[in-house]
């Protein structure tokens, strides 16, 4: 019968959560102010595609433990020392990486050089 035929036959709304291959993607940064919406927005596309997420200030108070981001850029050299570490990660994890949504520190395109 036409019924059984249709239940037979796969259909893509039976398929949870599938998602196409993508081929590898050049990394896709996010930049803005504080508070506009960055790390939010970074997440949920990391998420829906599938894709690597890196939240550079997680990854630099990671590196810094046990001093938090602000106790370590209260002073001029210390904020040199978490703009260092800001930039470590990204040559560490991001350079000759596809796949991948990084959600940067505010203040990271002010470096020379970046």
């Amino acid at each position: 019968t036409v019924a059984s035929r249709a239940s037979a036959t796969p259909s893509a709304a039976k398929v949870p959560n599938a998602l196409p291959s993508y081929p590898k993607l050049p990394p896709i940064f996010f930049v803005g102010l504080p508070g506009s919406g960055k790390t939010t927005l970074a997440a949920a596309l990391s998420k829906q595609f599938g894709l690597r997420l890196l939240v550079t200030d997680e990854e630099v108070a990671r590196r810094i433990a046990p001093k938090t981001i602000s106790e370590l850029t209260s002073t001029p050299e210390g904020f040199q020392q978490f703009r260092d570490a800001e930039r470590a990660v990204l040559v560490e994890q991001v350079l000759n990486q596809s796949n991948i949504i990084v959600d940067c520190g505010g203040g990271l395109v002010e470096q020379n050089g970046d």
